[in-house]
């Protein structure tokens, strides 16, 4: 028997340094083509049944999220983007890292 309960919680997510410690704040952060990057996603709210469920990541050339081309990373909870490694998932907390990619062509010269 599983118990489920809904609530509101304040979820943030943080590209880091490689020990998901330190968030990175300047942008644009600038890397280069296969540089691993770290995220960390978590919630404000610790609980040790909590568990954060990732429906999607993706990736745009724009900054629009709704721009057609996109690159999924995650879909219902599973990495689907090459070599996308979850950390860590557990308590409110969830990390993962893949290498930068870019999309094809000259006109799309970054990622969001």
């Amino acid at each position: 028997i599983q118990d489920v309960n809904y609530g509101q919680y304040s979820i943030h997510l943080d590209i880091t340094d490689k020990s998901y410690r330190e968030e990175l704040t300047t942008w644009p952060h600038d890397v280069e083509v296969f540089d691993q990057l770290h995220f960390k996603l978590a919630t404000d709210t610790s609980g040790s049944d909590l568990e954060l469920f990732a429906e999607r990541c993706w990736a745009t050339p724009t900054s629009s999220s709704t721009d057609k081309l996109q690159y999924d990373l995650i879909r219902n909870d599973c990495s689907v983007g090459g070599d996308l490694e979850v950390v860590t998932n557990d308590a409110g907390l969830m990390t993962f890292n893949f290498a930068a990619f870019k999309f094809l062509g000259d006109d799309y010269p970054d990622v969001y």
